[in-house]
């Protein structure tokens, strides 16, 4: 779990380093990808498809030779209730099968993502 104030580019920090696991980099920042080959999911729920595509075609440009689009999928449902996008996040688990989730909200309580956490924990485990 990643918690921070808002506006503090955290899903734009966890794009990122989901696409460089998607493309197989060695390191993102200081920390070193043990696992090659992984497949990404990415959830949006905050912005929207055109800020989240905008947001992933600048990235893009951060990676010598951005070779993940196959194994980094992204999803946006622009949400007010994030219990309203987990049908949709556990459809696409079971068809994509990620080894990786992000889901980036816009969380109220420290207590509200921790059971967010566990329900995505809960959809992961049923299709992994």
């Amino acid at each position: 779990m990643n918690y921070a104030t808002t506006i503090s580019n955290k899903s734009m920090f966890c794009m990122q380093v989901g696409m460089a696991i998607a493309n197989d980099e060695d390191h993102v920042l200081d920390f070193k990808i043990n696992e090659k080959g992984l497949k990404v999911l990415y959830v949006d729920t905050e912005c929207g498809v055109d800020e989240m595509n905008r947001r992933y075609n600048l990235l893009k440009n951060n990676f010598r030779n951005w070779q993940g689009s196959d194994r980094f999928i992204m999803i946006s449902r622009k949400v007010k209730i994030i219990s309203d996008v987990l049908d949709d996040v556990e459809a696409m688990i079971q068809v994509e099968q990620p080894d990786v989730v992000y889901l980036t909200a816009a969380l109220t309580s420290v207590d509200y993502c921790e059971d967010v956490a566990d329900v995505l924990r809960d959809i992961v485990t049923k299709y992994s």
